[in-house]
């Protein structure tokens, strides 16, 4: 049975859509079978990913309670594409009663096939109804963190949402660990806020040992629409990359 893990935060660019992308394609490259889905209306892994009009898409599948569509993007690794459409489900899922499990049903016949060992889950810089969604629909949650003040100011409120989503619907749900991003080592500010997280929320949350260091070849992998195996295979990133993957692989 797949294993469902979002990538959340609700702050924007700390790294969920390079994380979702690039551990996607490690895992696949380990032969295991991946499923991204883009619940951001942004759609930017939609975009990585070359996909830009996407014909069937997540928004049709959440809103007609439809099998989710699974678009080949390379070996092993495929994806659920969005674009500005999702909107379009955000308000209304937001009026349902049983909103929060549309992803959820959809995500259950790939699930029952057995057809992947992973889905990841791309979620929107927010906590609304499309973040709720992925959280009802998971296993596991993983945090991705910028060791700034500003990117970690707030952490506290995700994990309220976190545990009202697992004491009131998906009491199986488990904060898989925090990953911190954009990581330079030569920051002593960044070593402090480090710290500073790990002394606040190490103790109930695992924070991963595999960190992803600030690298110009990400920004030039998503530039490109790629990933930073096929960019840069032998760069700082991808060891971060496949070292994650090894990492959330050998948790179960």
């Amino acid at each position: 049975m797949a294993k469902v893990i979002s990538i959340i935060n609700h702050k924007g660019g700390v790294g969920k859509t390079t994380t979702t992308l690039n551990l996607g394609k490690a895992l696949a490259q380990n032969s295991s079978k991946v499923l991204m889905i883009d619940m951001d209306p942004q759609g930017n892994l939609s975009q990585i990913c070359n996909i830009h009009t996407p014909e069937v898409q997540v928004v049709d599948a959440i809103l007609d309670e439809n099998k989710l569509p699974a678009i080949f993007v390379s070996e092993n690794l495929y994806i659920s594409p969005s674009n500005l459409e999702l909107v379009d489900a955000e308000l209304a899922l937001a009026m349902k009663a049983n909103g929060v499990y549309r992803l959820k049903r959809s995500i259950s016949s790939i699930i029952n096939t057995k057809e992947f060992d992973y889905v990841l889950i791309d979620c929107p810089p927010s906590l609304n109804v499309l973040t709720q969604n992925a959280m009802v629909a998971s296993n596991d949650l993983i945090i991705t963190v910028e060791p700034t003040y500003l990117a970690s100011n707030g952490l506290d409120r995700v994990l309220d949402v976190v545990e009202e989503i697992k004491q009131d619907i998906n009491h199986e749900l488990n904060v898989a660990g925090i990953v911190f991003t954009m990581v330079d080592k030569r920051l002593a500010i960044q070593r402090d806020i480090k710290d500073q997280v790990s002394t606040l929320f190490g103790k109930d949350i695992p924070i991963y040992k595999t960190v992803i260091h600030r690298s110009v070849s990400l920004q030039e992998a998503a530039a490109l629409c790629t990933d930073i195996f096929t960019h840069s295979p032998k760069s700082i990133a991808a060891q971060d990359y496949h070292d994650l993957a090894k990492e959330i692989s050998n948790h179960g």
